[in-house]
């Protein structure tokens, strides 16, 4: 009688293992995500802003930004999801020091695709104005954001770079016109900033407006942040985008 207790016990102990593994290996292929749903309606199909956080960081981070942003947006905060081995998470591994950054673009480009599949997800849950989804975020989430927004498929009004830097495999020149004509891009940077310096942030606007892109970009005495006056400048945008036809 204790052998067949025992036995059972084995199988249910095996059994559950496995759910356990099964649910961590799906909770990695499947991004985290935290919603702040329009505290003022305009419509039955809400614009969204799809928002992530740096280096290091998580979902938690840029949620509050809402706050600070038109009140008729979906706000969706998306986890990185990769761990970072000081904590916290990251769209791709990274080196940097020196002025260099050394990044691991098969996980960027592995980032980028589970952003894609979250966004079809996000799209068809919510039930978003198709015409109104915007990319957004601050260090190097603002470069994922570019890396994502600024190559097929593209599918944004309007992209988000904060204190950021310009992906280098990307070519804007191949971007099809009718795309650089639609999807506006704010871009604020720290003068003072010693993670990311000023020279990338002056990159940014300096190859997207040379190239044929409308750019709203501005420089602020500040170091690697947000600070209060970049987010009444990016509210400010926000309202302007969206009442854009």
């Amino acid at each position: 009688m204790q052998r067949k207790r025992f036995l059972h016990f084995v199988s249910t102990f095996l059994f559950l293992l496995v759910l356990l593994q099964g649910s961590s290996c799906q909770s990695q292929e499947t991004l985290t995500y935290k919603v702040v749903e329009p505290s003022l309606p305009s419509s039955a199909h809400p614009p969204v802003l799809f928002l992530l956080h740096g280096f290091g960081s998580d979902e938690m981070d840029l949620l509050s930004l809402s706050k600070s942003l038109p009140q008729n947006l979906l706000v969706v905060s998306v986890r990185a999801p990769y761990d970072r081995e000081g904590g916290g998470y990251m769209w791709y591994d990274l080196q940097f020091g020196g002025g260099k950054f050394i990044e691991n673009l098969q996980q960027a480009q592995q980032s980028k695709e589970k952003l894609i599949e979250l966004i079809s997800k996000i799209k068809k849950k919510y039930d978003v104005d198709t015409s109104n989804i915007f990319l957004g975020g601050f260090s190097q989430g603002a470069i994922t954001s570019l890396r994502v927004g600024l190559t097929p498929p593209h599918r944004f009004k309007g992209l988000v770079c904060l204190s950021g830097r310009f992906p280098d495999e990307i070519n804007t020149q191949q971007v099809p016109l009718t795309i650089k004509q639609q999807t506006h891009i704010f871009v604020s940077h720290g003068t003072m900033d010693s993670v990311i310096p000023i020279s990338d942030g002056r990159d940014i606007i300096s190859k997207l407006s040379q190239n044929g892109f409308q750019i709203s970009g501005k420089e602020y005495a500040m170091q690697h942040q947000i600070t209060n006056e970049v987010l009444n400048d990016l509210n400010t945008w926000m309202k302007s985008e969206l009442l854009r036809k």
